[in-house]
């Protein structure tokens, strides 16, 4: 059977089935070496990295990094998750959890294979409801209310940890069955890995043999060899211990911020003013109207979409990972501020119909991400009558902006600091001070300071710098429901 490979569609897993677990036809592997395979990674997770306890010893606003060379389906994630949600702190805290997987399970295959696992149930049915399509690049998911955070690239593992920024607290380093020169993998992924560790980072891997240990060793990694689950296979664990603390490690290891002010209280600000609060920062949102959503975000409706580059580049892949991540963050708000309508970009004259085809011809989509219609289909998607076809979006649709800012400001962690205007933002004895046009109102405080003022945050920024910003006009149209 063969698939599309052509960017920015990637291609699945090819699966045999066998007394229902999954074995890869490409790769020639079992995903799961017997049924007690979630035991033996709850072993793993407490004998070789002793996670439960660390879990319980992140502080508020915290985070906990766990990271792995592949993801399959999701069983060593499902399981850390299990082991956040039963020993993580009772305060503001994140699990981040950061893999890459060169051939992605279908979300069909992927639900089959977890049926397996009935106790993670619970867990297994958020994943595989917010599991993204089957396209190239980062996809980043937002589970058990923002308390865990799946960073999941899909795409080859060692492109991935070039591109993505993390330092990890823990590793799970797995077998690359696909790569061409196992050994060569092997070497230039435990380089990586030791890029993105820190004194203290665990790890924990079933490559035993010596190869393993020399190579990790001369990454910083002080390692042991002991025995698997139920005496099975060996495995091999150790800590990072560099000779050397880079200077980028020795950022990471700062405690976090404990507060931060957001300008600006439309879509942008109010959704990272919520974001940071659920995480337990102290945030201040500060705006010059008397309320959340009151300005380009206080139309009353606004269509998510984005116009996607003929060639898929940098910018292209940027926009559709922004696309898709707003189709799932806006998930829990449907019927209420969000509609998944489907969205319809229109060919309307002879120049986009040229781009339609040449884009259509130079990229391959998912189907539940965007597909070509025609004029006809389009009519019947839409229920108008149109003139021509275009693209059809069925996850995208239209937002009540105002209505949701309002909603996302109430966090209780977030201070609301309405009708003050910003007029400059300088630095104070290793702070920031927002001070505001009314010399009388005293200036706002924080450890740092986020711009979310449109169109006027190019003044707003400190310093004499030269930026490149341009600002847009938009356009909206109302109706009478009559017509």
């Amino acid at each position: 059977m063969t698939f599309p490979t052509v960017p920015p569609a990637i291609e699945p897993a090819e699966l045999t089935w066998h007394d229902g677990l999954p074995e890869s036809t490409q790769l020639g592997g079992n995903y799961f070496s017997h049924r007690n395979e979630l035991e033996a990674l709850r072993y793993v997770l407490s004998e070789h990295g002793d996670l439960p306890t660390r879990f319980a010893a992140v502080p508020h606003a915290g985070s906990f990094v766990v990271a792995q060379t592949g993801f399959g389906t999701g069983l060593n994630f499902l399981a850390t998750w299990q082991a956040w949600q039963n020993h993580g702190p009772s305060h503001a805290a994140t699990l981040h959890f950061v893999c890459a997987e060169p051939c992605p399970f279908t979300p069909q295959d992927l639900k089959k294979a977890l049926l397996a696992w009935p106790g993670l149930r619970d867990f297994s049915d958020e994943l595989i409801a917010n599991y993204p399509p089957l396209i190239r690049g980062t996809h980043r998911l937002l589970l058990d209310g923002g308390r865990v955070r799946l960073t999941l690239f899909f795409g080859d593992v060692q492109v991935a940890f070039d591109a993505l920024c993390f330092q990890a607290d823990a590793w799970f380093l797995t077998e690359c069955a696909s790569a061409e020169n196992p050994e060569a993998w092997l070497e230039t992924t435990i380089t990586r890995v030791g890029k993105h560790s820190k004194p203290g980072t665990t790890l924990a891997t079933p490559f035993a043999g010596e190869r393993a240990w020399r190579l990790l060793n001369a990454a910083g990694f002080r390692t042991q060899t002991s025995n698997g689950f139920m005496g099975k296979r060996d495995l091999l664990s150790g800590v990072f211990q560099p000779d050397k603390v880079s200077l980028t490690t020795a950022n990471e290891a700062r405690p976090p911020t404990p507060s931060v002010s957001v300008i600006g209280a439309g879509i942008a600000g109010c959704s990272l003013a919520n974001n940071l609060a659920r995480r337990g920062y102290a945030v201040t949102l500060i705006d010059s109207a008397d309320e959340a959503g009151s300005a380009a975000s206080g139309n009353v409706q606004g269509a998510l979409y984005v116009k996607l580059g003929v060639e898929f580049n940098h910018q292209t892949e940027l926009a559709l990972s922004a696309l898709t991540f707003s189709q799932r963050y806006y998930a829990p708000y449907r019927d209420q501020y969000w509609h998944p309508t489907g969205l319809l970009q229109l060919a309307w004259n002879a120049s986009e119909q040229d781009r339609h085809r040449r884009f259509i011809a130079r990229n391959q989509y998912p189907e539940d991400v965007l597909r070509a219609v025609t004029q006809p289909e389009a009519e019947r998607l839409t229920g108008a009558g149109l003139e021509s076809g275009g693209l059809w979006f069925p996850g995208s649709g239209w937002l009540k902006p105002g209505e949701l800012c309002k909603s996302l400001a109430l966090h209780p962690g977030i201070l609301r600091v309405y009708g003050f205007s910003v007029s400059q933002i300088t630095a104070d004895d290793g702070s920031w001070r927002v001070s505001g046009t009314d010399p009388s109102v005293a200036g706002i405080r924080a450890d740092q300071v986020v711009i979310c003022a449109g169109h006027l945050s190019p003044q707003l920024i400190p310093g004499s710098g030269k930026y490149r910003f341009k600002a847009i006009r938009g356009q909206v149209t109302h109706v009478p429901e009559s017509l």
